[in-house]
């Protein structure tokens, strides 16, 4: 039996808790699947894996720069 207390705590019985954390766990695995393109999980209405505006750094063959390619003058990717 689940019980409230007072400042909020619970108690349960070790069942409870591995029905509860087994249900949790189906939920959470839901909401891991992503693909290249799709929308994105941080900003709304926006890709996901393309240059953000708030983006500081270049991201060319998987290092990070902070220039254009071909230029000294550091800025924003976008």
């Amino acid at each position: 039996m689940v019980k409230m207390h007072s400042d909020g705590r619970v108690s349960m019985t070790k069942k409870e808790f591995d029905r509860m954390k087994d249900k949790v766990k189906k939920m959470s695995d839901k909401g891991k699947k992503f693909m290249k393109g799709g929308p994105s999980k941080t900003k709304k209405n926006e890709l996901d894996f393309t240059t953000k505006k708030s983006s500081t750094m270049f991201n060319r063959g998987g290092k990070r720069q902070d220039t254009a390619q071909g230029s000294t003058r550091v800025r924003r990717p976008y």
